[in-house]
């Protein structure tokens, strides 16, 4: 690495870690950061908190390395376990709760679905059965030439790409 890129990425590495800190401590000074309720210590926010680009961070994996422990160590005193395979089974038991409820949903949706489908095809043959009875009502030989009086009406032959046979 050129002298210049070294000093770029060290003052970029030592400003990511300052924005870290002062995450850690509540104390950011981001005007976006500042209005947020609830304060998160991730990667986003510590691009945001340090005035840098967002992905910054992929050049660091130092600084991700830390932003993760301590989110770990967070996750621990948060739920009150003990060592992170405590965790683990803390997620997974997340991942299950939040895996069923999501099942549930999607039987809901299917369930909905077929209702909406078996609703359109009755209104589908209802309509049909309107249709053709007005179709009926005109007498045959007045049919082409209302046909033709139709603008938006194109032949089959023309969507489907075929020549009429």
């Amino acid at each position: 690495m050129s002298n210049a890129k070294e000093r770029k990425f060290k003052k970029t590495n030592r400003a990511l870690w300052e924005a870290l800190d002062r995450l850690k401590k509540g104390q950011p000074i981001s005007s976006e950061l500042k209005e947020r309720k609830k304060l998160k210590v991730n990667n986003y926010a510590v691009e945001i908190e340090a005035g840098l680009s967002i992905g910054v961070l992929k050049n660091h994996p130092d600084v991700k390395k830390a932003i993760k422990v301590y989110q770990d160590q967070l996750a621990l005193t948060e739920h009150g376990l003990s060592d992170y395979e405590d965790v683990a089974q803390y997620k997974i038991k997340e991942i299950r709760e939040r895996l069923k409820k999501e099942t549930e949903q999607k039987k809901q949706y299917v369930t909905e679905l077929d209702r909406v489908n078996i609703s359109m095809k009755n209104e589908l043959a209802a309509h049909h059965e309107i249709v053709v009875a007005m179709f009926n009502k005109v007498p045959l030989s007045e049919r082409e030439s209302l046909m033709r009086n139709v603008d938006n009406i194109v032949p089959l032959h023309k969507i489907n790409g075929n020549p009429p046979s």
